[in-house]
């Protein structure tokens, strides 16, 4: 079977024709056709620019294509500087891979000492008629303004990006290194989706389809029901040259897939709630949005309730609020009320006003307080003023609260507590060291600026 990979990048193609190979799938390149198309990408995600560019190769060629794409998400980054579909042009100019490295170092430079990153990648599959379409993400990673001196051609911001795991460079990592985190540095799926697609196609081409005998059918639903090892079973090739046709089974491991096919399964609630009472009485929630904004960083909000105290006379409840992704979410130590992992920073201290009845057993409620009163960006807002000597709303530690409103749920924000919180003397002792952490931060920013003139200056000398 043959398949045309519909990019310029001849690293992509690498990154898969190999796998793709050993399971009798040949990749195509353009250049092995002789072609070259520029389609406009135009599109709004990784998605729409893969199905145009799987879509103008198969015009021209009538081979099935593989379509690929990746946004670029910076946490650190103001909108306006996203890279978002548009990794490589900046400004209106193609970056090659070395003006690319330099581009996003001195992003880091500007921006801080390291940046947090999320590629989203898609890709489609069309062979004329429909298309196939996947995508996945790669956000446990960072960007940092000293790039490697090794390059890894077409992919050239691996020379700036870090594995928090092994503090290695992507460049630099081996295949061990990427088997310490396989839900982000894995993408066996990805092989997955390309083969049972292609087999799918090519069954609906030629037309092969053998009937299997009862015991083999019966067989193979019985391992895919067990979810036992994939390695049992005989290869793709082999199959495929048998005749056999066992497309349901490889349905049932299909992860991310859209195949945009109507389907009998229940439609699937918008959120899921996990409540944990650890051992020394702490309410641990954990909110999953499966419709979270894809340029977010999170899609799990954790809260965990330590306790209670009385504020400007009201009762308030003392929290930490953390933001995962839902591979990456960190567990607590339940036995000594500790975090483990060694990422305790993760987690921000903060004051609430709840009920904690309704918190428990009304999952509207709960979806209020967990995806409004808990958004990141709403909670580090409230932070940073705490952080101020005197912002626009005194809040201290406080955000706010959620409270029954016109037959619904509504924030709000108590003014007295929000003052008490402020001006408390946790939170003068917070500020002042801030201030000084602040300052430590700006006498090493000058020490570094003074040691790059004095190189200059020497330099200057020299060449007098």
């Amino acid at each position: 079977m043959k398949v045309l990979f519909a990019t310029t990048n001849p690293a992509k193609v690498k990154r898969y024709s190999e796998e793709l190979k050993e399971k009798d799938i040949e990749v195509l390149t353009i250049k092995d056709i002789g072609i070259n198309l520029k389609p406009e990408e135009t599109g709004k995600n990784a998605i729409e620019n893969a199905y145009i560019k799987a879509k103008a190769y198969y015009d021209k060629t009538g081979i099935i294509s593989i379509g690929m794409d990746n946004n670029l998400y910076i946490e650190e980054l103001p909108e306006e500087k996203q890279p978002g579909t548009h990794v490589r042009r900046v400004n209106g100019k193609e970056l090659n891979d070395e003006e690319m490295i330099e581009y996003y170092s001195n992003l880091v430079k500007e921006y801080g000492e390291k940046l947090t990153a999320k590629w989203v990648y898609g890709m489609v599959i069309y062979d004329g008629k429909e298309s196939r379409e996947y995508s996945w993400s790669k956000s446990h990673f960072y960007f940092v303004d000293k790039p490697s001196e090794k390059r890894n051609p077409g992919y050239p911001l691996d020379s700036i990006s870090i594995m928090p795991e092994c503090n290695k460079y992507f460049v630099d990592l081996t295949e061990e290194d990427r088997n310490k985190d396989k839900e982000n540095y894995n993408e066996d799926d990805v092989i997955d989706f390309i083969v049972n697609n292609i087999e799918w196609k090519w069954q609906k081409r030629t037309g092969t389809k053998c009937q299997m005998s009862k015991k083999t059918r019966s067989q193979l639903t019985k391992l895919a029901n067990s979810n036992e090892n994939l390695q049992k079973l005989p290869k793709c090739s082999i199959i495929i040259l048998m005749g056999v046709d066992f497309m349901g089974f490889f349905d049932r491991f299909k992860k991310k897939e859209n195949n945009n096919m109507p389907t009998n399964q229940p439609e699937m609630k918008p959120y899921d709630i996990k409540y944990s009472i650890g051992s020394n009485g702490t309410l641990q929630i954990d909110f999953y949005d499966r419709n979270a904004d894809f340029k977010q960083f999170y899609d799990t909000t954790r809260l965990v309730i330590f306790s209670q105290s009385t504020l400007a006379g009201q009762m308030v409840q003392n929290c930490a609020v953390s933001w995962y992704g839902s591979n990456d979410c960190l567990m607590m130590d339940k036995a000594r009320g500790t975090f483990v992992n060694g990422r305790a920073e993760e987690y921000s201290y903060v004051m609430t006003q709840l009920d904690l009845n309704l918190l428990q057993n009304d999952p509207e409620y709960c979806s209020v307080v967990m995806k409004q009163l808990l958004n990141q960006k709403r909670v580090r807002t409230y932070l940073e003023k705490g952080l101020q000597e005197a912002p626009d709303i005194p809040c201290g530690e406080y955000i706010g609260g959620v409270m029954r409103k016109d037959e619904g749920y509504r924030k709000f924000f108590s003014a007295p507590v929000g003052q008490a919180s402020h001006y408390s003397s946790r939170m003068k002792s917070i500020r002042e060291n801030h201030r000084a952490s602040l300052e430590a931060s700006r006498q090493r920013e000058i020490a570094a600026k003074q040691a790059q003139i004095a190189k200059l200056q020497s330099e200057i000398d020299n060449m007098r």
